[in-house]
């Protein structure tokens, strides 16, 4: 090497005469939908790959990458390049352990060249199909389209622009279009899309399609699913009254019913325009100062029927009380013929007395409960604490107020269980001491 007082230099181009070409063929899938640019290759072991992409000519890559492999096995790599870009080159080279890198492959893209394909840009819809419109398609190209990896025998016209509809399968539905630009390149557009043929449904928490009310304020309360709207239509009006839906799709809706009957349609949509129907029948049956449906009749007929509600449950109650005295009188006074155990009989049939009477108060008590537990555990006891937080409050008391009872009374029943045994044991003890007086041998 001489070396010059004065340095200059001048571009030159050299080539490695040990230099390889590549040997690994390269595949190119274009996803313009995500600008995304993936490449496939048959990876062999000990082999390093360099990767670099260009864009729009430029004389640096915009993104490089380096990959070893270990195994033999299917390799890939993605590129992801910008929206405005108008050519893609890509490159790959190849190297064997510590050697030289092979020459590499160019694969250059022209990206104004490609097919304009787009979905319906709905992503549900009640069609059993979706439309496809494709613009600069060219003549006999090599394509494959799949609907949910199935593949469809549709064809493209022979012309640039067009559409096809595309049949969808059952509720998920992912079409895929793959055109071959030329070898080793493909494109690929992609939709993803549901097919909701079913309507919604309107679920109700009690049966309001053949309802007798005494009053005239009455609530629909229920819960829709797959469906975002829900109306109201009464009689034969044309007018509809919006309902609103909470996250979870329920509602409760406050209604004021005319005396007679009365027909109330409820009517759940959704975005697609699908519709489902329920029809209520609700008769108001007035009494006296609620024909004319004066708050005041209202409220008359609210509390009769609140009392004979508060009778009725303690109804059962008090024919226990009644059977357990007439018992409890037998127990006492029925044996006449008196003798030496006679006490312990009569505290016997007393103690058991007083076991059956704990018992029945007991069931009473548990029956009292469980309802107030089916009460409170309901989607009407959640609207209630909504509307009225002091009226829910007085219902958890009363839960409360019988969960006491029945714990007191599982007491008593058991300290009345344990005397029963005790006296039954001293009978036992008796009868055996007494045989043994008869027969001392």
């Amino acid at each position: 090497v001489d070396i010059f007082e004065g340095a200059y230099s001048n571009s030159f181009s050299y080539t490695n005469p040990d230099q390889k070409d590549l040997t690994t063929p390269i595949a190119v899938t274009l996803y313009p939908q995500k600008y995304l640019a993936t490449l496939q290759w048959e990876g062999q072991w000990n082999y390093t790959y360099l990767f670099s992409l260009f864009e729009d000519g430029a004389k640096e890559p915009s993104s490089f990458s380096e990959v070893e492999v270990e195994d033999e096995e299917q390799e890939s790599f993605d590129f992801v390049y910008s929206p405005e870009t108008k050519a893609l080159e890509i490159r790959m080279a190849e190297q064997y352990r510590d050697q030289a890198y092979s020459k590499e492959n160019v694969v250059p893209i022209d990206l104004t060249t490609l097919p304009e394909v787009t979905f319906d840009e709905k992503e549900a819809t009640n069609r059993a199909f979706t439309t496809l419109t494709y613009k600069n398609m060219p003549k006999d190209v090599v394509y494959e389209l799949q609907v949910n990896d199935k593949t469809s025998n549709l064809h493209f016209e022979d012309k640039e622009e067009g559409t096809l509809q595309i049949p969808l399968e059952g509720l998920e539905n992912k079409v895929t279009l793959r055109l071959k630009l030329k070898e080793n390149v493909w494109v690929v557009y992609e939709k993803e899309i549901q097919f909701l043929s079913d309507p919604p449904r309107i679920y109700m928490l009690e049966d309001y399609t053949q309802m007798t009310l005494p009053q005239t304020e009455c609530k629909l309360i229920g819960y829709i699913t797959g469906g975002d709207q829900l109306f109201l239509t009464k009689g034969d009006s044309s007018a509809e009254e919006e309902i609103s839906l909470k996250e979870d799709g329920s509602f409760s809706y406050p209604v004021t019913l005319n005396p007679g009957k009365n027909t109330l349609t409820l009517s759940a949509k959704d975005t697609l325009g699908n519709t489902s129907v329920y029809v209520a029948n609700i008769t108001c049956q007035s009494e006296k100062g609620l024909e004319e449906g004066t708050a005041e009749g209202d409220d008359q007929a609210a509390q009769k029927k609140g009392n004979l509600k508060k009778i009725l449950s303690f109804l059962p109650g008090a024919i226990a009380l009644v059977i357990s005295l007439i018992l409890l009188l037998l127990a006492l006074f029925l044996p006449k013929k008196q003798t030496k155990d006679s006490v312990l009989k009569k505290i016997s049939n007393i103690v058991k007395t007083l076991f059956f009477c704990n018992f029945v108060f007991e069931c009473i008590v548990i029956w009292q409960w469980a309802r107030l537990q089916a009460r409170t555990c309901s989607i009407a006891f959640i609207e209630l604490s909504q509307s009225s937080l002091k009226e829910a409050s007085a219902l958890l008391e009363e839960q409360d107020k019988w969960l006491r009872c029945m714990i007191f009374g599982g007491i008593g029943l058991g300290i009345w269980m344990g005397i029963c045994l005790v006296i039954l044991f001293i009978e036992k003890k008796r009868e055996k001491k007494k045989q043994t007086k008869e027969n001392p041998q």
